[in-house]
């Protein structure tokens, strides 16, 4: 296992914003063993993907994709499209596109099946939202998310990564938090019982003073972050905390 530092951008920065942070990450970076994942928009994927070519610790990954292949699907792009691009990861399920679009387990369960017949790595977000935290419901809905996301998916086959992402941790909803140690122990218990052998991070509010509450021994295996990943400075500090953190475990 190694350990994952995923920038999710989400509708921020133009083709030369992207270029400039991405540079200015990977001038900032000490020799890694893990991967580094820059998710920018559909539009800056190509200028991402030049900039890192040959560099094999950092990779691109798109924030979305639909499940169909081709066709009458205004505005869509498609896991072949991204693949011919030159992506390697996907962001699937993300609680923003749960909420805000009104995506359900079975869309994601074709959005992973996609992703894995164009050989695209999907990273999937799961996890309560704070209704559903507060009713004590959190293990009921991730245990649900996980095995609709995974219908038919021969798990010890595919390569996974799993984000546990509560919706209410999320650093654009007012009065967000990062969630504690309990509630993510509780869920990495849940997720390792269905799908045992697969990378499990975390997002949620995650930045540089407390991302070694999440990454390490007994913990999980990286972060994805939002907002605190617009900031090259911040995020290369994430990096070398999450590289820290996971080799003490080693």
């Amino acid at each position: 296992m190694k350990p994952y530092s995923i920038a999710n951008w989400k509708m921020n920065l133009n083709e030369e914003e992207s270029r400039k942070l991405v540079a200015k990450i990977s001038v900032g970076l000490p020799k890694i063993s893990g991967q580094v994942i820059f998710c920018p928009s559909y539009p800056n994927l190509r200028g991402v993907i030049d900039l890192i070519a040959g560099k094999s610790k950092l990779a691109c990954g798109a924030q979305d994709v639909f499940f169909g292949s081709s066709g009458a699907v205004t505005g869509e792009v498609s896991a072949d499209m991204l693949s011919d691009l030159g992506c390697r990861y996907v962001i699937v399920g993300h609680s923003e596109r749960r909420i805000n679009f009104g995506e359900t387990d079975e869309d994601v369960n074709k959005k992973i099946k996609a992703c894995l017949e164009h050989k695209l790595i999907p990273i999937i977000c799961i996890g309560e939202n704070f209704k559903e935290k507060q009713k004590k419901e959190s293990a009921k809905v991730v245990s649900k998310q996980l095995k609709g996301a995974l219908k038919g998916v021969d798990s010890s086959r595919a390569e996974l990564i799993i984000v546990y992402e509560p919706a209410w941790t999320i650093s654009t909803n007012k009065k967000s938090k990062p969630a504690s140690w309990d509630d993510i122990a509780s869920i990495k218990k849940i997720i390792k019982s269905q799908i045992n052998d697969v990378p499990v991070v975390y997002g949620g509010s995650v930045n540089s003073s407390n991302v070694a509450n999440f990454v390490g021994r007994d913990k999980l295996d990286g972060v994805l972050v939002g907002s605190a990943s617009l900031d090259g400075g911040e995020f290369t500090k994430i990096v070398k905390e999450v590289e820290k953190e996971f080799h003490k475990s080693s």
